[in-house]
């Protein structure tokens, strides 16, 4: 019995190996990093927007001497201490412009806007 039960179990496990590997595409990437870099007089993004994505990874990094945070759309960090790199992982609902910004000791600077949109056209 206990044969029988460890043949169905090894099945299983290939079949669901197989199910995973049929479920990839080659269709763009869902996910996207960009780096944040606060100092005390900016905010810096490493890509201003991306194309077609779901999921946008925040890397931020205070390289200033004062805590800051950073907010995107409604979504923000918690204060970022100097020296410290924290991740903020956004679901963005619908393509368009998201302004980001820090509103723990920031100047005017510290604000922009970020695009998500659809898909490039091949060339």
């Amino acid at each position: 019995m206990q044969s029988r039960f460890a043949v169905l179990a090894s099945i299983v496990v290939l079949v669901g190996a197989c199910v995973g590997s049929a479920v990839a595409t080659t269709g763009p990437n869902p996910y996207a990093i960009v780096n944040v870099r606060l100092t005390d007089q900016r905010i810096t993004l490493s890509k201003q927007g991306v194309h077609d994505v779901t999921y946008v990874d925040f890397l931020i990094r205070n390289v200033g001497t004062v805590p800051h945070n950073s907010r995107i759309g409604v979504l923000g960090s918690k204060a970022v201490r100097p020296g410290q790199l924290v991740h903020l992982i956004v679901a963005f609902p619908v393509y368009g412009s998201y302004r980001y910004r820090s509103s723990l000791n920031c100047t005017r600077k510290m604000i922009g806007s970020y695009q998500l949109d659809r898909t490039l056209p091949p060339a």
